[in-house]
This record gives C-alpha cells, structure tokens and sequence, in this order.
C-alpha cells in the first residue's frame, strides 16, 4: 500500500469514527433513557437491556473474527453502519405495536449483531492503514474522537428526548449511522481486494477452517505476553463497565429530577470530559511509561472515583466523580488497545480483536448479573463503595506485584 493512500484513508476512518461513535452512544442513551422513563431505577430491566446487548455478541464473536479476517473489512464496517440505520427506523413504529420493553430489549439484540462485526473490523483495520510506530497516536486520536462522538450521543439523546420526543432520538441515531456509512464509501472503494475464484466450501470444511483459525488465533495469544496483559486489563475495564451500567445508571435514574433524561446525560458528559482529557494525556508519553503502570494507577484512581459516586447523590459531586474515573480509564484502553494491535499479525487481527469482544463482553455480562444481584441484598451505594475500595487495592496489589508486566523485546 503506498504511503499517500495511508494518508487519505485515515481521515476517512477518523469520520466514520466520530460519526459511527455518536450514533452508537445515542442508540445506547436512548435505550436507557426508555427503560428508565418506563422503569425508573430499576436494576433488573437495565439487566435484562444488557442481556440482550451484549450476549449476541459473546456468542457469535469467535465466527465473527474469522470472517472479518476474510472479508473486505471496509465493506463490511459500511454494511455495519447501513443495517443499523435501517433497523433504527423501525423502533419507534415497534414499539407502537408491542407498548413494551421489549420491543426496546428485542431490538438491541437485533442491532448487537452489527456492532460486533463494526467494533473487530475498525480496530483490525487501523493497523493495515497505520504503521506500526504511528498506532499510539491515532489510537489515541480515534479513542478521543470516539469519545467526542460519546459525549454528542449522551448529551444530545438527553436534550432530544427531553425537548422534543424519544423518537426523534431514534431517528437522528438512523441518520447519523447512514452518514457514516457516506463516510466509509471512499475506503470501501479505495481497499477492494483482488477478485479472486472462490472454490465451493462443504459445511465440514468450513467447521474444519474455522476449528483451525480458532485455534491458530489461541496460540498466538498463548504465545505472546502482550496480548495476554492487554486482553487481561481490557476484560478488568470492562467488568468495571459491566456494574457501572447497572448500578451507577440506576442510582443516577433514582437521585433524578422527576422525568429528565438531561440529569444521566450531564453526569454522562462528565466522565466523557474526563475521557478526553486521559487521551490527550496518553500521547505525550508514548512508550516512556511502563503499560504495566498506566494499568495498575488507572485501576487505583478509578477505584476512588467509584467509590466517590457510591457516596454522594448531587449532580455536582457526581459529576467531578465522574470526571475523574475517565481520565483514569481513558489511558488504560489506548495503551492496551496499542499493545494488541503491534503484537497481532495483520492475518489475525480481526480473530484477535473479535476473541477480546467475547473476553469483555462476558466480562460485562458476568458483572452485571453480580451487580444486580447485589443490588437487591445491599442496595446501590454500597455496592459502589465496595467494588471502588476493591478496585483500589487491585491496582496497588498489581503495582507491587508487576502481574501485568509486558514484554517490550517482542515485535508486532
């Protein structure tokens, strides 16, 4: 690939980026402003709402990873974005049918299945686009876009339901998903792969090449430290998310002004601040810090911030809360996210990438049943309190034990 194409198509991928991103946290915001103006504060419709977002993904990903290494990983990220647009239509006019929860939980399990393919494919993409020393940067780059793009879903979800209707809220989110796939054109242009004879594949076969690809995809993980620590860090994050997603969003829903989805979004755009802060401060440092560090310092301070949501219940306090638990997790993803990305050869990148959403999703999906559970028995300040001193004394116990030291010798 020449080196003018890496220039323009980056760009491109910035746009879908921040584009795609938007629409993905208004399609999540919408989704958990429905359940909570239908069931406020409820821990078990936000579960079931997990559920069904997340378990399609924890199934299907190691199919996915295979696939995304065969397909045109372009065409496929703009089909992604093209499928959801078109589902998104349909949910107001869904739910005017069932006037349920359901059609909302039926519907992110529908749409779950393109984010799976969207999420393995962006982030194995970047590296055939980017060289190798230039991935902390734009990973860093297209982390802060994507939480720009968080921070317009989340806010603007807030302000459309609250000013104008839920359904506007869906229906935007349909819009923005098509323009990201305008965006994706070029490259999907730009990156066509040769064309070449397929030979027909019996069903035996094609189990016998996945059981291989699969395992192929294993070794390499077995084999490489860095894709081991970083898997292990990115799961720990996620499971972090997976109680925040019920317990935290619960306990904001329950302390809310009556009937505002604006009281979520503005504690949402906090911790969005506070993302965007942690990228840019990832750059500078590049490789003079050990990843090990920015793990076991971003698990400390993260651990406070959480537990400093636990104890209070103002829009203020919780906001600064929320502030800093983003630029304490903000480091964690870019830097891990890097790791992965140098250490996986270009052949495996869309199993590796698609073996780590199974990883974090059955994190998220674990932490969360926890987390309701526990709701239940000892209420939701508590479990906050709880899981951020235990956060906290994680980070300083892989501090002092470099558990999740790298190997910086190995090559990408």
């Amino acid at each position: 690939m020449t080196a003018p194409r890496r220039d323009v198509s980056l760009p491109f991928l910035s746009a879908v980026q921040l584009v795609a991103l938007s629409a993905d946290r208004l399609k999540q915001f919408s989704l958990v402003a429905m359940v909570g103006l239908l069931a406020p504060g409820s821990s078990v419709d936000l579960l079931k709402l997990t559920l069904y977002s997340q378990i399609p993904v924890f199934l299907l990903t190691p199919v996915a990873g295979v696939l995304i290494d065969r397909w045109n990983k372009p065409l496929t990220i703009l089909t992604a974005c093209l499928c959801r647009a078109s589902i998104l239509l349909f949910v107001p006019a869904v739910y005017g049918q069932w006037q349920s929860l359901d059609a909302f939980f039926l519907m992110a399990g529908i749409l779950a299945l393109f984010d799976l393919m969207f999420a393995p494919a962006r982030s194995a993409l970047l590296p055939e686009i980017v060289s190798s020393e230039r991935l902390l940067g734009a990973n860093a780059a297209l982390w802060t876009l994507g939480v720009v793009g968080t921070l317009l879903g989340f806010v603007g979800g807030g302000w459309l339901i609250d000013v104008y209707s839920w359904q506007a809220s869906f229906h935007l989110d349909a819009v923005l998903y098509a323009v990201a796939a305008v965006f994706m054109l070029p490259l999907a242009f730009m990156r066509r792969p040769p064309r070449v004879e397929l030979a027909r594949t019996s069903l035996s076969q094609a189990l016998s090449i996945l059981h291989i690809s699969l395992r192929e995809a294993l070794e390499l993980v077995r084999e490489s430290r860095n894709l081991r620590a970083s898997l292990l860090a990115q799961t720990l994050l996620f499971s972090v998310g997976g109680v925040l997603s019920i317990t935290a969003i619960a306990r904001i829903q329950e302390v809310a002004p009556d009937g505002s989805a604006r009281f979520l979004s503005q504690i949402a755009g906090a911790l969005i601040v506070g993302l965007i802060i942690g990228a840019f401060a990832t750059i500078p440092f590049r490789d003079r810090r050990q990843p090990e560090r920015t793990v076991s310092v971003g698990a400390m301070v993260a651990g406070v911030a959480i537990a400093g949501l636990g104890r209070t219940s103002g829009l203020v306090p919780m906001s600064i809360w929320a502030a800093l638990l983003g630029m304490s997790i903000s480091p964690v993803f870019v830097v891990t996210e890097t790791l992965m990305q140098r250490a996986s050869p270009r052949q495996f990148t869309g199993r590796v990438f698609a073996a780590r959403e199974a990883l974090i999703k059955a994190a998220y999906i674990l932490a969360a049943v926890i987390a309701t559970a526990l709701d239940t028995v000892v209420g939701k300040g508590p479990v906050l309190v709880g899981m951020g001193l235990f956060l906290a004394l994680l980070g300083v116990i892989l501090e002092r034990t470099h558990w999740l030291r790298t190997d910086t010798t190995e090559k990408s």
